[in-house]
């Protein structure tokens, strides 16, 4: 069984947020706040237009992620996805707030999965490593089926 590893650090967030800037000149805010997507509570706060526009930037951005990890065109048949969220502050976080959708929509862009749906990614696991003082970070896993 073949694995897959893109990890989503402070680095490329930076890194994504001056490459989008160059595009977007007249954008006064980074794209992306951290490498951990919003949790629920944040989405469903804000009105349809902003959540829209963060959820098509989260797409950007992690279709930027697989053109750096060199995982585009994949187009994986079937695989089991672990994703574990590390975060940076003590900060109390809800298991259930943090959801896929945002990783999931740039991933079937890129290609990486064929789809995303059940018959495609059989189970997903979203878990956590803790906490590491001002070390944020998202680490996905496809494990190929």
């Amino acid at each position: 069984m073949d694995d897959y590893k893109i990890i989503i650090n402070n680095q490329l967030v930076s890194d994504f947020n001056v490459r989008y800037k160059k595009v977007h000149f007249r954008s006064k805010k980074p794209a992306i706040k951290g490498p951990i997507p919003p949790s629920l509570n944040e989405w469903i706060n804000m009105n349809p237009l902003q959540r829209n526009d963060l959820k098509q930037k989260w797409k950007e951005f992690v279709v930027f992620l697989v053109n750096h990890y060199e995982l585009s065109d994949l187009m994986i048949p079937k695989c089991k996805i672990d994703i574990m969220y590390t975060f940076g502050t003590r900060h109390r976080h809800d298991a259930d707030n943090y959801t896929p959708k945002f990783i999931f929509d740039g991933l079937t862009e890129a290609k990486v999965l064929a789809d995303d749906d059940f018959g495609h990614v059989t189970s997903v696991t979203i878990g956590t490593f803790g906490y590491e003082q001002n070390n944020a970070k998202t680490e996905i896993i496809f494990h190929l089926l």
